[in-house]
């Protein structure tokens, strides 16, 4: 691994003058594991970034991926701002009372990085571009309308927006080197579960069989998992099927054992289910 991604830091400012172009986009919106990591990359010099090679990160290769990071990392036109959120930040909001969409959790972290950018550069923006999420127009109001110094005639939400733009696939790679990056470091608090290995898609085969394996029966999954997906619940339901409710009076009789690999590792023994 490069040095200059030992540390993925969530912001680089630009050295040089001038008004700024923005490009958004995000890593690991579909994965059923990991962190979500939206990226706002802007730059001085949108015609010089042209010229740098960027691709959708999806087409790039994992080698390409880190060698065109660190072009941004050392370029003094390129900077970036990026959100990580967790499984667990992504699962409180999702699975509340109240719940939070991943769509509107997604305008938040887009708020979030753009925000940063205005207050920390202080420069004027020359244009937005911004891979959507949802219907565009939805996604283009949000941003006017958080930020009425943008002029919306300069805000441009698409579809395939990292294929077409520059900036955008700068933003996709930066934010995928930085999931790949948070992936690969992850440090579990859950000391029964094995590390993962995985690309995180519910279509990975190695995702799901570590998910069977790292559940518990009665601590449920690693905080590395996002229980709201519909791959979570799947597997839970298939492996540990909800059985009718026992009435209180009712409880003396023993329905059977849970074993925890998390107390097995401390020496308890099985968990009996009233």
């Amino acid at each position: 691994m490069a040095k200059d991604l030992d540390q993925i830091p969530t912001f680089k400012a630009v050295d040089t003058d001038g008004e700024i172009t923005i490009g958004i986009d995000e890593a690991g919106r579909g994965p059923v594991v990991g962190p979500m990591v939206y990226t706002a990359f802007f730059t001085t010099d949108a015609d010089e970034v042209s010229d740098m090679g960027f691709k959708d990160s999806k087409v790039l290769n994992k080698a390409q991926r880190e060698s065109l990071y660190s072009d941004i990392h050392n370029s003094p036109f390129c900077g970036y701002s990026s959100e990580v959120l967790t499984p667990s930040d992504i699962n409180k909001k999702m699975c509340q009372p109240l719940k939070i969409s991943l769509n509107e959790v997604a305008f938040s972290a887009v708020r979030t990085i753009i925000s940063r950018i205005l207050n920390i550069t202080q420069r004027g923006v020359k244009g937005v571009f911004v891979d959507t999420v949802g219907p565009p127009a939805k996604y283009k109001a949000m941003i006017a309308h958080s930020f009425p110094q943008i002029d919306p005639e300069c805000i441009t939400v698409c579809s395939k927006a990292d294929a077409k733009y520059p900036v955008v696939s700068g933003a996709s790679i930066v934010a995928k080197v930085t999931r790949d990056v948070c992936l690969e470091r992850w440090i579990f608090k859950e000391t029964h579960t094995e590390g993962f290995s995985g690309f995180g898609y519910p279509t990975d085969l190695v995702t799901i069989n570590w998910m069977k394996e790292s559940y518990d029966p009665v601590f449920g999954y690693p905080n590395f998992v996002r229980f709201g997906w519909e791959t979570s619940k799947r597997i839970v339901e298939k492996k540990y099927p909800i059985h009718t409710p026992v009435h209180y009076k009712e409880s003396g009789v023993c329905l059977g054992r849970i074993r925890s690999k998390y107390l097995a590792k401390k020496c308890i023994g099985d968990v009996p289910v009233w």
